[in-house]
């Protein structure tokens, strides 16, 4: 006999019954899950153990750990460039510490994880609204502290208080004499920061580190015009990755990185990906790939070999999304605000190290006090202050955030608007 139909007017169950039926209702359904019944999530059927492996991971929540590894990532391009400014260590520095010490080798997991976070969204829903959003978001999310940066490091040029060149003739290194060699005015320091940045990789008399946003900011054009391309379309899809990665490959460019990086985003939809989660060695999977990728990115001849870079660099990321103890570690507080302070950090630490820095490595020469200790003691003054600064760079970010999707907003409000009143 079936089950009278309650009505609209009948009594709602109360609280501990509806906790009750919700509870059972939960128990039946992880009770499938262990029986490797066919469970429907998100279009795709997951037995039992790859089923607990991908709900262990909810698709709303930010993946902090990235953030995590990306401020580590800052914290040793840091270290990369104050050892050899200080101790006159050179391009050998790099595989000291293998990645600690590795500045390029961090830039490559920038590029990555560029490609990974750009991408995961779309993804998850394909819908091209994703990408139109990130794509009208990017600029005033690089542009904003890319202009407050390169502002900052010309006022200390305009004010005398650059230091680099008279440390260049203490040292006798003339790498260090092309760092703001000739400072801008303000005219051309704004249209660097506004347009010329995206460009061209040079940038010595503004701020060294932005090299990179040539590559990312093409890269990230090239990432959204394939993934508009490609849709629901698996046949595009799979010869969007292809195209990318074998035309950024032959190019010998640091653009092969975000592309690879776009790979394993969709590679994370895939139960091949989620079997690979639940085996129970998988921390062991991803501790040798770790391994092996930080290895081969210590012996590399070329300091500069993009292809191993990226694959290494791939690699490392890879790992940390495979690895639940990798994710816990970055996932800390510690690591998070380092996270929260990557950007910053990359833009502040350069000029900070040519100006404070710089004076202090002079006056302990000018003094007598010419040691490693001393240097040392400077160098880790360096540091902490380029935290500080970027602490208190923080604001500016954040305001660029805000301003790109405030721009995202009103475009995409306005076209809405438009087809409406069209259609």
């Amino acid at each position: 006999m079936h089950e009278r139909r309650r009505g609209a007017f009948d009594p709602l169950p109360s609280k501990q019954v509806r906790r009750m039926m919700r509870h059972d209702h939960q128990s039946r359904h992880e009770a499938q899950a262990r029986q490797g019944f066919q469970i429907f999530d998100g279009g795709i059927r997951l037995h039992g153990p790859f089923y607990r492996a991908t709900m262990r991971q909810n698709p709303q929540m930010r993946e902090h750990y990235l953030d995590g590894l990306r401020g580590w990532a800052a914290l040793c391009v840091v270290f990369c460039h104050v050892g050899p400014y200080f101790f006159n260590l050179g391009p050998r520095f790099a595989g000291l510490v293998p990645f600690v010490t590795d500045g390029t080798f961090a830039v490559y997991v920038f590029f990555v994880l560029s490609g990974y976070v750009l991408s995961i969204d779309f993804f998850k829903a394909r819908k091209r609204r994703i990408v139109v959003d990130l794509a009208l978001r990017r600029y005033p999310r690089l542009t904003l502290p890319i202009l407050v940066s390169v502002l900052a490091a010309a006022l200390l040029g305009w004010g005398g208080l650059m230091f680099n060149l008279r440390v260049a003739e203490l040292m006798g290194n003339d790498a260090m004499r092309v760092l703001y060699a000739a400072p801008p005015s303000f005219a051309q320091s704004v249209q660097f920061s506004l347009w010329g940045v995206y460009l061209s990789p040079g940038a010595l008399n503004y701020n060294p580190v932005l090299w990179t946003m040539y590559y990312e900011m093409l890269g990230s054009l090239i990432l959204f015009a394939f993934l508009v391309t490609a849709g629901r379309s698996s046949a595009l899809t799979l010869a969007g990755h292809a195209t990318f990665i074998c035309v950024a490959w032959n190019a010998k460019s640091p653009i092969v990185a975000i592309a690879m990086g776009a790979v394993i985003a969709n590679a994370t939809q895939f139960q091949w990906h989620a079997r690979l989660m639940a085996m129970r060695g998988v921390s062991i999977v991803a501790g040798l790939l770790l391994l092996l990728a930080l290895l081969c990115a210590a012996m590399r001849q070329d300091i500069g070999d993009s292809r191993l870079l990226a694959l290494c660099s791939t690699g490392v990321v890879y790992a940390v999304l495979l690895a639940p103890c990798l994710r816990s570690a970055l996932s800390s507080s510690l690591s998070r605000s380092l996270g929260e302070l990557s950007f910053p950090l990359y833009l502040v630490h350069v000029p900070l190290m040519c100006s404070l820095m710089s004076y202090g490595y002079v006056r302990a020469v000018d003094s007598g006090f010419a040691s490693p200790w001393v240097f040392g003691a400077i160098a880790a003054a360096g540091v902490a202050l380029s935290l500080l600064a970027a602490i208190a760079f923080r604001p500016v970010e954040q305001l660029a955030i805000a301003a790109g999707r405030s721009l995202s907003r009103a475009l995409m409000g306005a076209a809405a608007a438009l087809r409406t009143s069209r259609g």
